[in-house]
């Protein structure tokens, strides 16, 4: 795993192992979605929103700083133009590099530091749940967790829309 910002080569035998270990990932968070009442796409689409607004592109672009670091300034807010909600994986996907390019943040996105990033946002998950937090702050935290393996199936390689299909039609053939 490289620590700098460049896309990784993986050879197909473990970018195919990374493929169904992040396609788990997506069918876990749709399955806990599902169960516990929360419309994922709504969730994407507040989560995105409310980030966007929290991370101006004027204030934050190239820098990794925390929110709390910038101007509060209500004109430094620029308005948000994320839909409402996110109809897909791959809108999902979209939307994020989107964010994530805008404020030309790539550069802190290597594998390893996303992976760390999912490792924190699945504990969050599970502070929710056994928490009993609501479902709003789940949803959150599933729009995180999604957010952050759509970024990494992207550092590697992998085609998460696909992986996911693939490996479900697999266990339903089992």
């Amino acid at each position: 795993w490289f620590t700098d910002g460049s896309d990784i080569q993986l050879c197909e035998v473990r970018r195919a192992h990374i493929a169904h270990q992040l396609a788990r990932v997506v069918r876990t968070v749709c399955g806990i979605a599902q169960h516990e009442g929360v419309v994922l796409g709504e969730a994407c689409g507040r989560k995105l929103a409310a980030t966007s607004s929290k991370y101006p592109v004027e204030q934050c672009k190239g820098r990794a700083c925390k929110y709390t670091e910038l101007s509060s300034d209500s004109d430094a807010a620029s308005e948000s133009t994320v839909p409402k909600s996110c109809g897909s994986l791959r809108e999902v996907s979209e939307l994020w590099t989107a964010f994530v390019e805008e404020r030309d943040w790539y550069q802190f996105h290597s594998p390893r530091n996303l992976v760390l990033g999912l490792f924190g946002e699945v504990g969050e998950v599970i502070e929710v749940v056994v928490g009993k937090l609501g479902s709003v702050r789940l949803g959150e935290e599933l729009s995180d967790c999604l957010a952050t393996t759509t970024r990494l199936a992207e550092k590697c390689g992998v085609d998460l829309t696909g992986a996911v299909i693939h490996y479900t039609k697999d266990d339903v053939e089992r």
